[in-house]
């Protein structure tokens, strides 16, 4: 068998274009000779689609491109991800399934999807003479577990999943997919979307394994691509890259010991930048430069997805704010070749204290003085931003997120947080790496030194109210990733004074992070994503967390 796999990069609700980008799809396949072209799921109506499947008329509409799918079906069978109505009539407003149906001749044979109430996750379907299992279960081990002896007679195992990126997953998915392949003596065919919408990146990895394991064809990471794979003589057509390696990581950090991880962080984030601010039908981004390493990174990785053409840095320097800060901010800007502007926030600044002079008498200057300059700096960039519909980026990381080392309206502005979820030591880690990748200071070594700050009253350095960042991020990665408790964490060798402060910070800062922009995902716990955490709660499991 002759087989195609279509890793596309869908719009969520954008279905005619959707559809046009699978006609496509189908079409390549065809010229190459492919007898069965597979598609991800959900791919005529994008995902991930959360209440937009409680839609019906969406989902009318994309019953109506799968009809229209059928013209191309007659030389060429498909299977194809699509949105299916709610089964039971007795539920209202209830959400659609996420299918697979199989078109052959013209006409939809089989249709499939996975149900909650239901342990049949995996379908047999008959192709003329050849029998193929489909599997729409994101849990591969599941699927292993529910085969049939029957089912070893088939001649391909076909797993449909939208799998979102994160560090590492790639490998340990190829681990499972070959597991699988050995275990039955089957081949099978994993495939993905690319491309990410709102907070959600997949990194595509389609590719096809024979019954021995052996990876036979892989199409691109974080790119729509399509690879044509000849089962019968295990030859393959198309773009392949290397397979995906295993991390590298200590078991109680988050540092990133492979270089190979760290592309991969790069190139998901580059596409989640791409992809939220074309979905989203803008043109191009403005960004804050601080002359601090996040707001660096965030620039440069804006610059690499869009085009320095597509992005605008302003320098907002305080009354605070470093000689060094600005030239940092300067220079990288002209290393990166985006457009650059310094707007002083003296002025403002000066009015909002004049303005609370009055209503702020008898009291000591504290961090509400401090948030005012933030929040300044906040307004500005929204102000541009609207003007000149430029996407605004924040460029807070996920250590500051986590302890709420952030100011709400102020550097917490803006419509997507692209380092949300990257650890402040991973941040350092991806610079270094990008300087290495460009082969001179891309990044200016001086920000890579200098101790961070946020510049908001004199000789401030982060680390006058908070620990080091690599006990920091420590902590929060076996608190928030390892799903770990106080007492766990202690165990481990932690201090218990560190820890219970920490873990303090990290749960009553929820009320900041449920007013952040979107945070691109990238760990097995991103804010927002991942952990949905109530604002408005007092567990206090041991005195750790006392108040």
């Amino acid at each position: 068998m002759k087989i195609a796999l279509a890793q596309v990069n869908p719009t969520v609700g954008d279905i005619a274009y959707n559809t046009a980008q699978i006609v496509q799809s189908i079409q390549q396949a065809r010229q190459g000779k492919a007898e069965l072209v597979i598609f991800p799921p959900l791919s005529i109506t994008g995902y991930p689609l959360y209440d937009l499947g409680r839609n019906p008329q969406l989902v009318e509409d994309n019953l109506q491109a799968l009809e229209t799918l059928l013209q191309h079906s007659h030389d060429i069978d498909i299977v194809i991800g699509y949105a299916h109505p709610p089964t039971s009539p007795t539920q209202t407003q209830a959400h659609a399934h996420a299918a697979l149906a199989v078109l052959h001749h013209g006409q939809i044979i089989h249709r499939h999807w996975a149900q909650t109430d239901s342990a049949d996750h995996h379908a047999v379907v008959q192709l003329g003479s050849k029998t193929i299992i489909l599997n729409i279960d994101p849990d591969l081990n599941s699927l292993a577990s529910r085969m049939l002896p029957a089912d070893r007679q088939a001649q391909l195992i076909i797993h449909c999943n939208n799998d979102p990126f994160r560090v590492g997953r790639a490998a340990a998915r190829l681990d499972c997919l070959r597991s699988l392949a050995r275990r039955f003596n089957q081949p099978v065919a994993f495939v993905s979307q690319a491309g990410a919408n709102d907070a959600l990146i997949f990194d595509g990895h389609s590719l096809v394994v024979d019954a021995s394991g052996t990876v036979l064809a892989h199409a691109k990471a974080f790119a729509q691509d399509l690879v044509i794979v000849d089962l019968a003589q295990q030859s393959s057509a198309g773009t392949t890259t290397g397979h995906p390696q295993a991390p590298n990581r200590p078991a109680d950090s988050p540092t990133i010991t492979n270089p190979d991880d760290l592309r991969s962080i790069s190139q998901a984030l580059q596409l989640g930048i791409r992809d939220y601010v074309r979905k989203c039908g803008f043109q191009n981004v403005v960004l804050g430069l601080s002359g601090g390493v996040d707001s660096a990174l965030v620039a440069t990785l804006a610059a690499h997805a869009l085009g320095p053409d597509k992005v605008m840095g302003i320098a907002l320097p305080s009354r605070y704010s470093s000689a060094h800060a600005l030239a940092d901010a300067q220079q990288l800007a002209r290393n990166l070749g985006i457009a650059y502007q310094v707007i002083p926030i003296g002025p403002p600044h000066d009015a909002f204290e004049q303005a609370l002079a009055e209503a702020f008498a008898g009291t000591k200057p504290d961090l509400t003085e401090e948030n005012i300059q933030a929040r300044c700096r906040g307004t500005l960039l929204m102000a541009i931003s609207n003007k000149f519909n430029r996407l605004l980026l924040t460029t807070g990381n996920k250590s500051e997120a986590a302890v709420g080392y952030c100011t709400l309206y102020g550097d917490m502005a803006g419509g997507l947080a692209v380092i949300g979820d990257v650890y402040k030591t991973t941040v350092y880690q991806l610079s270094h790496w990008i300087n290495r990748q460009a082969g001179f200071a891309l990044i200016p070594s001086s920000t890579l030194t200098k101790p961070p700050s946020a510049e908001l009253r004199p000789n401030q350095t982060d680390q006058d109210s908070l620990p080091p960042y690599e006990l920091l991020d420590a902590i929060v990665y076996q608190y928030l990733e390892k799903r770990r408790s106080a007492a766990q964490i202690i165990a481990s060798g932690f201090d218990a004074q560190d820890v219970g402060r920490i873990l303090r910070l990290i749960d009553r800062s929820e009320f900041k992070r449920r007013q952040s922009a979107p945070i691109l995902k990238i760990s097995s716990c991103a804010f927002g994503t991942d952990r949905h955490w109530p604002v408005v709660q007092n567990y206090s499991p041991n005195s750790l967390h006392q108040r």
